[in-house]
C-alpha cells in the first residue's frame, strides 16, 4: 500500500537529499586536498625548472621567489621568507 500521510514520502527525499549533499561535501574536500597537494609539486618542479618566466613561490608561505642551492650531488629550493628548505 502506498502511504497515505504525504509527510513520510517528504521526509525520505529529505534524508536522500541529505545524503547526497553529505557525500558530494565530502567530494569536494577530497577534491580541494588534491588540488592543493598538485599546486605544492607544481611549486616544487617550478623552483627546480630555472625557467625565466617561471617564478616559484613558497608552498608555505608563498614568498617569492625560491631561492636553489646545489651541491655535486644534491639541489634544494629555500624560501628566504619562512627558512624552509627541500630538497629536490
Amino acid at each position: 500500500m502506498a502511504p497515505t500521510d504525504s509527510s513520510d514520502g517528504e521526509s525520505a527525499t529529505e534524508e536522500t537529499l541529505a545524503a547526497q549533499v553529505d557525500r558530494l561535501e565530502s567530494e569536494v574536500a577530497d577534491l580541494r586536498e588534491t588540488v592543493q597537494a598538485q599546486d605544492r609539486t607544481i611549486q616544487f618542479l617550478a623552483g627546480d625548472a630555472d625557467l625565466d618566466p617561471v617564478e616559484a613561490s613558497c608552498p608555505e608561505c608563498e614568498h617569492t621567489p625560491l631561492r636553489r642551492e646545489s651541491g655535486v650531488t644534491w639541489k634544494q629550493l629555500v624560501c628566504d621568507g619562512c627558512g624552509q628548505r627541500w630538497y629536490l
